[in-house]
């Protein structure tokens, strides 16, 4: 019985390459607005880097500017925010099924899911 496939630990090594920071992200130098969950709160300013660090476990499957390296997986650059943020929901929640999406999302905060939307929502 075969629990993952060789892809999902190629996956796992990559995660692992870009924690350790080998991978360095590219986007534009601009600042981003992260509207706080909370009802009636004002939006903070937030710093590209600060984003970008929250989705270096993204780059391994959909690449450093949001545009994956293969077929397989989407690009995310450009996508709409709310879009992102939603399907990184359902995956968390296991309304939206991958063996590869679901155990990450699971470990994303409803804050993080935000900011790694916002982050690739930005770039081009």
């Amino acid at each position: 019985m075969k629990l993952f496939s060789a892809d999902f630990f190629i996956f796992l090594f990559l995660v692992f390459l870009t924690q350790l920071g080998f991978a360095q992200s590219r986007f534009p130098q601009t600042g981003f607005t992260l509207q706080n969950s909370t009802p009636n709160a004002k939006s903070q300013k937030v710093d590209p880097q600060t984003l970008a660090t929250k989705a270096t476990a993204c780059f391994a499957c959909h690449g450093e500017t949001g545009h994956s390296p293969n077929s397989v997986w989407p690009n995310l650059a450009g996508q709409k925010e709310e879009y992102l943020a939603k399907q990184l929901l359902a995956f968390k929640q296991g309304t939206r099924k991958d063996p590869t999406m679901n155990p990450v999302a699971e470990n994303l905060s409803d804050q993080q899911i935000q900011e790694v939307a916002l982050y690739f929502s930005s770039l081009k």
